[in-house]
């Protein structure tokens, strides 16, 4: 996801994407709370369109909304 965020310019998403990645290694309760809090607000990762030229990328947000709803639902199920 956060190679898709990049190549779609949003390198503030890939970062945000590898750093949770880091807390699921150091703390993973830590890291499945915080990558379920950035699913909810303005700006949040359900918001995030990727584009290229000023243009969607209408394949690379397919892929992405189906690894963004995959990893909602990996982490909901951690949880329980």
């Amino acid at each position: 996801m956060s190679q898709l965020a990049r190549q779609g310019n949003s390198d503030h998403v890939g970062a945000s994407l590898d750093r949770a990645a880091g807390n699921l290694e150091r703390d993973f309760h830590e890291g499945v709370s915080a990558i379920i809090g950035m699913y909810g607000g303005m700006g949040s990762l359900n918001d995030v369109i990727l584009y290229e030229a000023g243009q969607p990328q209408f394949q690379e947000n397919e892929e992405f909304d189906a690894l963004r709803s995959e990893l909602y639902e990996l982490c909901q199920n951690s949880r329980n």
